[in-house]
Order: C-alpha cells, then structure tokens, then sequence
C-alpha cells in the first residue's frame, strides 16, 4: 500500500515539475499552517457520543505569478494531516462502553488559487483569495481507547482500504497580508467536496467531508 502510494506522489510531482518548470513565475515560496480539522456532514447522530475537531496542520510550497493588475494565480502542494475526535459512549455488545476516537489522515493536496490584492502596493498588502484543489490519500490511522468496569482496552487500525475514499475535491476562500519582505499570512476555510466514507455504517455517518480553519505563514524565497 506504501509503495503505490509513493509512486502515485512521484508520478504526480514529476507531471506537476514537469508543467511549471518553464513558465515565468514571479514568487515561489515555502509555507505552513496550524489547523482545526474535523468532519462535517449529515449522520445518524447518537446523543451518547460527540464528534470533535482536532488540531492539524500543513507543509508545502507554491508558486505563484501575475495575471493581471491587482491578480495573482498560485499553484501549490502540501502535504496535510486532517481528521477529528470521537468521544462518548457506545454499545458492544449489550453494554455501553467509553470510548475515545482519534482519527488521523494525511492527504497529499494541490491547490490553485487566485489572490486579488487591494490598493496600489500590489503585490503587497490586504489580499482576499479563492480556490480550488485535489487531496489524494497517503494514510489513514485510527486509535482507539475503551474503558468497561474499571478497565481500559484500546487498539488501531488503518481505514485506507475499505472505508475511505482515496480521493478528495475542495474548496477553499481565505483573507490575508503580503509583507515587502516575502513574510506572509493567511486565513483559510477549507471544504471537501467528496463523500469521505465509502462504507455508510462507517462510525454511523452517511455522509462525511473534510473540513479545515487554518492559520497559514508562509514566505517567499
């Protein structure tokens, strides 16, 4: 599963590279951000048991050029852990157990976005941006801890294979500032798309997205 996944990435990044590698780019930069991650969506909702985000967060590079007076597209990749909490109490079998979920995901994202800097100090200053991108799965990893009568029991397992979709649609509007010396910061809502969950029954959801509030720093090289 690890070898197919790499050769998915680099198969990905050589036709990225490949693409870019000669078009007149005016920025390229490195950047990271610190994220409230959760899934959202409609669910058969058990009142013994409550879904919580988690923090998560991103590493990746852009870059980025002029289309236009006060515009800017930008290409990205990053890679980024998402995926939520679960804790309360569930039934298995015949008694109600405490349980507490933590499900992690890292997806490999590619986003292309476009920036519109107010004022003349372009491309300096206040920015608003929107965008779209695609997530590819790379690893999903979900650990358990249950208590029963004064004992505790917990285990993990990987959701890649059966439950969750590998592939993943999102969109993203955000706000934030360039400064003169490359340093920027940005503040993104992030919304997949694609159903997560393949199988219905999976923690009780029907439907189920990604969803981010990221803090983003990021700076131009």
């Amino acid at each position: 599963m690890l070898k197919e996944n790499m050769q998915i990435i680099l198969l990905f990044c050589f036709i990225f590279l490949s693409h870019h590698i000669n078009a007149q780019f005016s920025r390229f930069g490195v950047r990271a951000s610190i994220s409230s991650v959760s899934w959202v969506g409609d669910y058969n909702p058990n009142p013994n048991v409550q879904y919580n985000s988690k923090i998560g967060g991103s590493i990746g590079f852009y870059f980025a050029r002029e289309i236009g007076t006060n515009w800017n597209i930008e290409y990205g990749l990053n890679l980024s852990v998402k995926g939520f909490n679960l804790t309360g109490q569930v039934l298995y079998p015949g008694a109600m157990v405490g349980v507490d979920i933590k499900n992690q995901s890292a997806y490999i994202d590619v986003p292309v976005g476009f920036r519109y800097y107010f004022g003349r100090a372009a491309p300096n200053g206040f920015f608003i941006k929107a965008g779209i991108g695609i997530s590819f799965l790379v690893y999903n990893k979900v650990n358990w801890i249950g208590q029963y009568n004064n004992q505790s029991f917990n285990g993990d397992f990987d959701g890649n294979a059966s439950e969750l979709n590998r592939f993943d649609f999102f969109v993203f509007p955000g706000i934030g500032y360039q400064l003169a010396n490359g340093l920027n910061f940005q503040l993104i809502w992030e919304r997949g798309l694609i159903n997560i969950v393949k199988d219905d029954e999976y923690f009780d959801w029907t439907k189920a997205y990604n969803q981010s509030f990221k803090l983003v720093i990021g700076f131009d090289l």
